[in-house]
């Protein structure tokens, strides 16, 4: 048995992180990498489409894992708040 205070349980929920967050931000900077690249270079339309699709995609994975990362924290606080209850 452990005994941890509340500002350590604090300290350890906002320094949590989960893989979500890492695959957010590569899909997050993937998508803006591919956004510049079709608003500053001159592509021809095929590959216009295609850096389009790509940026679509990308921003669409970094939706999906901006979401999964946001609802891991509140699942993290959520089981903080259990804990620091359930200790009083």
């Amino acid at each position: 048995m452990y005994q941890v205070s509340g500002s350590e349980l604090d300290a350890l929920v906002s320094g949590s992180s989960s893989l979500n967050s890492v695959f957010f931000g590569v899909t997050f900077g993937a998508a803006v990498s591919f956004l510049i690249t079709v608003l500053t270079a001159p592509l021809n339309d095929r590959l216009n489409a295609l850096f389009w699709a790509f940026f679509l995609a990308t921003l669409t994975m970094a939706f999906y894992f901006g979401v999964k990362t946001w609802q891991d924290r509140v699942a993290a606080q959520t089981k903080v708040g259990e804990i620091k209850r359930s200790g009083k």
